[in-house]
């Protein structure tokens, strides 16, 4: 259950706490 969703959210953003609401993650690391 923490695998999944870690995949999940680790797919989804590289890291979350600055932007659980991203697009795709990458602008959230260039910004």
């Amino acid at each position: 259950r923490v695998s999944i969703q870690n995949r999940a959210i680790r797919l989804k953003i590289p890291k979350g706490p600055t932007r659980p609401t991203v697009p795709k993650g990458p602008p959230a690391q260039t910004s």
